[in-house]
C-alpha cells in the first residue's frame, strides 16, 4: 500500500480531484504566489504603450522603456498599430469608465486571474458594451504575436524566479514580511494571498510597480534576482496589508490624524504613500540591501512623499525594530513629525 500511495496521488493530480500548490517566493508563513502569464503582462504592454496609468490602468514611470522597446523591435507604429492602440485605448477607457461602483480595475483584475488569453477575452464582461468587447479583443489578439517576442517565452520572468530560489536571505525576509503584516494588525497567511504578477522592462529605466488587490504588478529587468526587487515587492505587500485593516480600526486611525487639524489630513495623504515608502525603501533596503541603501538617493518620484517617507524612517525603524504597530500613538507621532518637518 506504501507503494502505491505516491502513485494514487499523482493520479488524483492528473485527474483533477487534488489542486496543485501555489508556487510561493517565500513560503508559507508569508506566501506570496507567484505567476508568469504572458496575457497579464501583455495588458500592462499595452497600457504603457498608450500611456493609461492611474485610476484602473497600470502604466506607471517606465511608459518611455517600452515605446522604445517597441521601436528597437518592431520600428515606428505603424497606421494599423496606431488605429489598433486608439481601439485599444477607447476600449479600456470605457471599461473604466463604466465599472462597477468602486472597482475600476475589474478589466485588469480579470486578466491577471484568468488562465490564458482567450479566457480573458471570453469572460469580457456585459457592461463593458459590444463595441469596446469588440475593439479590446481585436487589439489584444492584434498585439499578441508581437507582444510574444518581447515577452520570449517569459525569460526574463522565469530567470528571476529561479534567481529568487538562491536568494540567501529568503527565510529573514519571510520573517520581515510576517513582522509587518504584525504592524499593520492583520494576518501573514490572508486568503486569497498576496501574488506576484510578473512583467519585463528594459534595464536604465526604473521599475514601476503596483498593488491591485492582491496582484502586486511588478516589472522585472534582465539578470535581476529577488534582492534588487526588495524594495517594489515589500513596498506593494505593505500597501496590500494596510488594504486589509479593518474599515473601524482605519477609520479610528484617520480620526487621530485628522484631529490635528488640516496639518494632520495632510499628512494622513501623504502617510498613505510615504509610509509603505518609509517601510520599503527605507527599513527594508537598510536591511537587505545595505551596499545600495542611501538617504541622499529618491526614494519616492514625488518630492513631497520622499520628503515625508525620509522623516518617517526613524521611526518605523524603530516601531518594527521592537512590538509596535500602527495605532494611534504611532499615527499621533507620525503627525508631529510632519508639523515639524
Amino acid at each position: 500500500m506504501r507503494r502505491l500511495r505516491p502513485l494514487l496521488a499523482l493520479t488524483a493530480i492528473l485527474c483533477g480531484s487534488v489542486a496543485a500548490e501555489p508556487d510561493l517566493l517565500l513560503g508559507k508563513a508569508y506566501p506570496i504566489e507567484v505567476t508568469v502569464s504572458q496575457h497579464a503582462a501583455l495588458l500592462h504592454w499595452l497600457d504603457s504603450l498608450t500611456g493609461l496609468q492611474n485610476r484602473g490602468a497600470t502604466a506607471g514611470k517606465t511608459i518611455v522603456a517600452h515605446r522604445l522597446q517597441f521601436r528597437n523591435v518592431f520600428g515606428e507604429p505603424t497606421p494599423a498599430d496606431i488605429e489598433m492602440l486608439r481601439r485599444f485605448v477607447d476600449a479600456r477607457k470605457q471599461g473604466i469608465a463604466s465599472a462597477p461602483e468602486g472597482a475600476p480595475h475589474a478589466l485588469t483584475k480579470l486578466f491577471f486571474e484568468a488562465s490564458s488569453t482567450e479566457q480573458a477575452l471570453a469572460e469580457l464582461p456585459s457592461w463593458l458594451g459590444d463595441g469596446a468587447r469588440n475593439d479590446l479583443r481585436d487589439a489584444v489578439q492584434y498585439f499578441k504575436p508581437r507582444y510574444a517576442r518581447v515577452w520570449s517565452d517569459g525569460l526574463v520572468v522565469r530567470r528571476f524566479i529561479e534567481r529568487s530560489r538562491g536568494y540567501p536571505q529568503r527565510r529573514a525576509l519571510q520573517r520581515f514580511l510576517v513582522r509587518l503584516a504584525e504592524f499593520y494588525g492583520v494576518s501573514p497567511r490572508p486568503s486569497p494571498a498576496p501574488t506576484l504578477v510578473l512583467a519585463p522592462v528594459l534595464d536604465g529605466h526604473g521599475t514601476h510597480a503596483q498593488a491591485i488587490g492582491r496582484h502586486l504588478l511588478i516589472e522585472v529587468r534582465p539578470r535581476e534576482g529577488l534582492v534588487d526587487e526588495i524594495p517594489p515587492i515589500v513596498h506593494e505587500n505593505a500597501h496590500f496589508l494596510f488594504a486589509r485593516i479593518p474599515a473601524e480600526r482605519l477609520q479610528r486611525l484617520y480620526e487621530r490624524a485628522a484631529a490635528a487639524g488640516p496639518a494632520g489630513a495632510e499628512a494622513w495623504q501623504l502617510m498613505l504613500e510615504a509610509l509603505p515608502t518609509a517601510v520599503a525603501q527605507g527599513v527594508a533596503s537598510s536591511r537587505f540591501r545595505d551596499e545600495r541603501f542611501s538617504l541622499e538617493a529618491p526614494w519616492y518620484h514625488l518630492e513631497d512623499v520622499d520628503d515625508y517617507a525620509k522623516t518617517l524612517y526613524p521611526l518605523v525603524r524603530k516601531t518594527l525594530d521592537g512590538d509596535g504597530k500602527l495605532d494611534e500613538a504611532f499615527i499621533e507621532a507620525a503627525v508631529g513629525l510632519h508639523r515639524r518637518d
